[in-house]
């Protein structure tokens, strides 16, 4: 029942999508829908699309749709030659894989692709206006009211019946294990020393990060319309900050702090620059002072510069080292394709953890570089590469002429690099994609508004 129920409402989703397609409303959709749907609810179990992957072959559908209009917008996308070289980098290294079969050798790559770097472009090509962006902002401040309001109350109560009913009615078939299974239940667990609030989301890190990113969005438009929605956008951003703060994770925290320095840096003049720091240094000691969840987070912070992380728990610099000297070794036995994509889940055991004879010592994987490493090898490292320093140049190259916009890019590359690299990727691609596309589109739309402007007074 409760599975015809998800895919009767999956359908409705990916029909409001299609009717939708010829709007930035598609979009909303598809981030609203990843911001409230927790990603373990699965529509499909063989082959095995989630929620998330759902709205994402929706999108793209409606998307390809319109063939006509897909094509000439690909054509003038900015970063065409860096998704490019990204698709046959996925694809290379899937095809030369001995261990798949031949659908998963496309398969594999297509989901990879699709779920990964084509929503860059997915993101550019459903904004059409210039105000798109802008008019995303009430309907996603909702949601964030929500999300952030639950996790408040799942921080408070220790309890989360909505997390709890998703990984016991869908993740339970696919767990691979009691262990593995045993793990995400434990995120319900309120007697730890370090409890988090998940919020709708499937993992603490996962909420703690959209989180982030979403307090970064708004942040940049409060900068951009601090006359006209300046105490919403305000409000927004404090929601954003909550998130971060409530998901107990170093990692976030320290990516976030670093994030809103590359904002308010590129932003902002340098007495705003100064403001902001007194600000930030005030409301930094006030809350400190007064709220306990935000003193723990930060005494968490502190230990690992202190002490590497032994006193507070979780993981330790340490333990870094000795994932890093294990990913090095698997690395050598495949350095330039890897040893394939699933190596990690399939091969070393992770995936079905109650058969499997596991190295201890990669407990977590927690880097998207050890992934990398072992999976993908000096191909994958090189191509994301190229990914992350094409996003980084075409910012940076409208800085001049789009400052704010430009900055928040750069920001949300920073958030998303530091993440990956210190937590692993999770759930972090498909919003970061989105929004950076997003970004990419509006930038592209406003130089043109000025260019024409400029032609205009040329002419007059």
């Amino acid at each position: 029942m409760i599975q015809a129920l998800v895919f009767v409402t999956a359908l409705f989703l990916a029909l409001i999508i299609f009717v939708n397609r010829k709007k930035y409303v598609s979009l909303l959709w598809v981030i609203n829908g990843m911001l409230l749907l927790n990603a373990s609810i699965i529509v499909i179990y063989e082959p095995q699309i989630g929620i998330w992957r759902w709205l994402i072959f929706s999108l793209l559908f409606a998307a390809l749709f319109q063939s006509g209009r897909f094509n000439r917008e690909f054509s003038s996308f900015p970063l065409k030659k860096v998704l490019i070289i990204a698709m046959l980098g996925t694809l290379v290294i899937a095809l030369l894989d001995s261990r798949l079969s031949i659908f998963n050798k496309f398969y594999i790559p297509f989901r990879e692709i699709t779920e990964k770097y084509l929503l860059l472009f997915l993101g550019y090509f459903f904004i059409r206006e210039k105000g798109d962006l802008a008019n995303m902002s009430k309907p996603i401040f909702a949601v964030l009211i929500i999300i952030s309001i639950y996790g408040l109350i799942n921080y408070v109560s220790g309890v989360n019946p909505y997390f709890k009913w998703a990984i016991e009615t869908f993740f339970t078939e696919v767990a691979g294990s009691d262990a593995h299974l045993q793990s995400k239940l434990n995120i319900l667990d309120s007697s730890q020393n370090r409890f988090r609030a998940v919020s709708t989301f499937s993992h603490t890190f996962n909420y703690g990060y959209a989180s982030s990113l979403l307090a970064l969005f708004f942040f940049a438009r409060y900068n951009i319309e601090n006359l006209k929605h300046g105490r919403l956008l305000k409000v927004a951003f404090m929601f954003g900050l909550a998130g971060t703060v409530l998901c107990f994770s170093r990692i976030v925290l320290f990516a976030a702090l670093f994030a809103f320095g590359i904002l308010i840096l590129f932003s902002t003049r340098l007495t705003k620059k100064i403001a902001i720091a007194f600000s930030v240094l005030i409301f930094g000691f006030a809350a400190y002072a007064t709220i306990p969840a935000f003193q723990k987070t930060m005494d968490n912070t502190m230990d690992v510069f202190v002490t590497g992380g032994e006193e507070a728990g979780g993981s330790s610099i340490d333990m870094r080292l000795v994932q890093l000297a294990g990913a090095y070794g698997y690395f050598m036995q495949s350095p330039i394709i890897g040893n394939g994509y699933g190596y990690i889940e399939k091969e070393l055991g992770w995936g079905e953890r109650n058969k499997a004879l596991l190295d201890s010592d990669m407990y977590g994987f927690e880097s998207v570089v050890f992934v990398l490493l072992i999976e993908q090898g000096i191909i994958g490292l090189l191509y994301h590469l190229v990914l992350l320093f094409g996003l980084i140049r075409y910012f940076r190259l409208n800085l001049k002429s789009n400052k704010v916009l430009a900055s928040l890019g750069l920001s949300i590359v920073s958030l998303f690099f530091l993440f990956a690299v210190g937590t692993g990727e999770l759930s972090s691609w498909p919003l970061t994609m989105l929004f950076l596309g997003m970004i990419i589109k509006t930038i592209v739309l406003s130089n043109k508004n000025l260019t024409t402007e400029e032609s205009l007074l040329c002419h007059s």
